[in-house]
């Protein structure tokens, strides 16, 4: 394994800091549940252990919270380092609104600021980049990106749900802050800007997300929502499932 950098320990501590406020400190149910993999050949994915917060270098399975504040955080990240280049997907160019004022923030002391999206681009670019998706493919994928001298972050899941409601939507994949694994994502995801299918399959199959089945995932939320306390509400359940 890889000896972890000062600056891999640096943008760690402050993305902890950071996911804090995104996520609800009250709910009853855990943030994250582990997956464990097996080491056999048939490598069997079982769900277990509870977790606080997911943990960075390791698939997670996130609902629509969990991903918004993996996303919030690293944006945040990257508004207090300034300098470097901040990547970031969405589903319809509709979706970059709210954000709108915070990355034209970001973007005047950055360098480089790129929106990836589909539907109708907005208007007044300023200093961000936006630039539409070619693959119908990669709608179901949800990445952001930051990388700088001073800290490098990535988030990359793929929604496994055909849920249309962003509420709704359930992804696979995992954050990191690992300098190397956050520059080759940023150089394989550049490229599938041309949308040529073989380019977008090779990115597709350079992200070993496991294969999990919806069903069992809902089993193992329903039977962490039993284990909570009766009096407490569900309604913000962050079921985040790694390996």
């Amino acid at each position: 394994m890889i000896a972890v950098t000062k600056c891999e320990k640096a943008t760690a501590k402050k993305f902890k800091k950071a996911i804090k406020k995104y996520l609800c400190p009250k709910k009853s149910t855990p943030n994250a549940l582990r997956v464990h993999q097996s080491q056999k050949k048939n490598k069997k994915i079982t769900l277990e252990e509870a977790v606080v917060i997911p943990d960075t270098d390791l698939h997670h399975v996130l609902d629509a919270d969990t991903v918004l504040a993996v996303s919030n955080a690293i944006i945040d990240l990257s508004s207090e380092v300034r300098g470097g280049d901040l990547i970031t997907s969405f589903p319809d160019f509709e979706d970059f609104k709210p954000y709108k004022a915070l990355l034209e923030s970001i973007s005047e002391d950055s360098d480089a600021v790129r929106v990836w999206s589909f539907g109708k681009t907005p208007k007044n670019r300023k200093n961000i980049d936006f630039i539409p998706m070619q693959h119908q493919k990669l709608q179901s994928y949800h990445l952001v990106l930051f990388q700088s001298d001073k800290s490098r972050a990535v988030l990359v899941c793929r929604q496994i749900n055909k849920a249309k409601k962003a509420e709704d939507r359930r992804y696979v994949g995992f954050y990191s802050f690992n300098p190397y694994l956050v520059e080759s994502i940023r150089w394989r995801f550049n490229l599938v800007t041309c949308g040529v299918s073989k380019i977008v399959k090779a990115w597709d199959n350079s992200l070993p997300l496991p294969d999990l089945h919806m069903k069992e995932i809902d089993q193992l939320i329903e039977k962490a929502k039993r284990k909570a306390l009766p009096k407490r509400s569900a309604k913000h359940l962050v079921d985040a499932v790694n390996y």
